[in-house]
């Protein structure tokens, strides 16, 4: 307001002095022009030059700041530790990844199932493997647990791990370096000679089903572990262990430490250990879908929102990041947080965010993020959320083909679905060469979320933008 007043004030006395001093008279137009339109664009002047300045002022400053942003953005990255060399699934839509993955495009979703029926004497809606032989898994209870009787779902579960964890060991039996003999040692008088290939060690984690028998859990360890052996995996080398498992929360529980594993100290004595994952179950068969059925969530006319029971096995091989040649896929650090029950928007907007943390800790944008795969189902609510979701933290993403739900088609596939999710991830990273993120849906509240990323071909994590999203071939 000073300014103008002191403007205008030396305008018009300049004005008047000139025209006095020239004894003009200015008509009425001169004077508006002079005395009004004079001081404005003046004003006008004064007022573009102090923009300028403080535009320039404001770029000196962002310059530093956003060099500090960017720094405690890298600092926020947390490198992956953690890699996939080999995946393997056996489901209702197909019996590898890639072909899985082809499925889950346009998902078909499961019928009637030609024998299971509810209370009503209805059939009911079930993803199953058809044509499935349970002879081999019979055989197999008969000769490591004569006394379990096993149930048909459980029969179910053991034909689909055992061609998963067949296919697994042959992968790991081929990565396992050759037997090399090191220098001696002489301990006590003795000499003792070690080899290189002993300080490999592989872990096989069993994901099982906790409402299994003790005994039919143990028998099928056993047996995982003999089938090990003959796949060429040592003995001596070897430890199977069985993991009693309620629900798809659990089991990322129980894979959190496989995927986060503590620092060990490096040297030639560490033992070099390969974390196998497998895991299956059914819910295909009349004691399953009792109990679906009496807890109110089997999807039938009563409850057209429920679940519909699927079954399958899934697994993969994990080794360090660190030095890990040859890899699939980097996983990161998984994410967890719980969405927002007040709204659908709201509830899209906190899973939102959280898959922004995944990014953001995984140090990747959100234009190069090939797809967005998740375990949502049939039901409303779960695949809307993880659309609206995905819109708004991936807008280039087309979420009609490149948000694909692995339960759509396959069903409630419970401590499986984890596993397979990490599977069929790394096996689309592997073929795409972009980034991935992986959204777990664990109950009605919480909610997962990680990234997947390619390696390089100097076998470190590759976080560079992708030209373009690709859609699920």
């Amino acid at each position: 307001m000073l300014v103008a007043v002191v403007v205008f004030a030396v305008v018009w006395l300049c004005a008047i002095g000139i025209w006095r001093g020239t004894g003009a008279t200015p008509g009425g137009m001169q004077m508006a022009l002079v005395l009004g339109g004079l001081p404005l664009l003046l004003l006008g002047g004064v007022h573009v030059a102090r923009k300028a300045r403080r535009k320039r002022a404001d770029a000196a400053t962002d310059i530093p700041a956003t060099a500090a942003a960017d720094a405690d953005r890298r600092d926020a990255i947390t490198p992956p530790s953690m890699a996939v060399r080999a995946s393997a699934v056996w489901l209702p839509v197909a019996d590898t990844p890639a072909d899985a993955l082809a499925a889950l495009v346009q998902p078909r979703r499961p019928g009637l199932h030609p024998t299971l029926r509810d209370r009503d004497g209805l059939p009911v809606f079930a993803a199953f493997v058809a044509h499935l032989d349970t002879l081999m898994a019979e055989e197999l209870l008969r000769r490591h647990a004569p006394g379990v009787r096993a149930g048909e779902e459980a029969l179910r579960a053991l034909a689909l791990l055992e061609p998963v964890a067949e296919a697994l060991y042959l992968e790991t039996a081929a990565l396992l370096p050759r037997v090399v003999e090191a220098d001696g040692q002489v301990v006590a008088g003795m000499h003792h000679r070690e080899t290189a290939a002993m300080r490999e060690r592989i872990d096989v984690h069993l994901l099982l089903p906790a409402a299994w028998p003790a005994a039919l859990r143990e028998a099928c360890a056993a047996a995982m572990q003999e089938h090990a052996i003959d796949c060429g995996l040592p003995a001596a080398q070897l430890q199977v262990q069985a993991m009693a498992v309620v629900d798809s929360r659990e089991a990322w529980a129980r894979m959190r430490p496989l995927l986060e594993p503590a620092d060990v100290p490096d040297g030639p004595d560490r033992a070099t250990r390969w974390h196998l994952l497998l895991a299956a179950d059914s819910q295909v068969g009349a004691q399953a879908v009792r109990r679906l059925e009496s807890a109110g969530l089997l999807m039938g006319a009563r409850h057209q929102d429920g679940l519909v029971p699927g079954e399958g096995a899934a697994g993969v091989l994990l080794q360090r990041a660190a030095g890990s040649h040859g890899a699939m896929a980097f996983v990161h650090t998984q994410v967890d947080g719980e969405t927002s029950l007040a709204s659908l928007r709201a509830g899209a907007r906190a899973t939102a965010d959280l898959l922004e943390r995944a990014m953001r800790e995984a140090g990747i944008e959100p234009a190069s993020v090939g797809l967005v795969l998740s375990d949502a189902d049939q039901r409303t609510a779960p695949a809307v959320e993880t659309a609206a979701a995905v819109s708004l933290v991936c807008p280039d993403l087309d979420t009609a083909h490149q948000c694909p739900a692995l339960g759509i088609a396959n069903g409630a596939l419970g401590i499986v679905a984890p596993v397979a999710l990490l599977a069929l991830a790394a096996a689309r990273v592997q073929d795409s060469a972009q980034p991935l993120l992986a959204l777990s849906l664990l109950d009605e509240r919480r909610r997962l979320a990680l990234a997947i990323v390619p390696v390089d071909d100097d076998g470190s994590s590759s976080r560079a933008d992708a030209d373009a999203p690709a859609t699920v071939a």
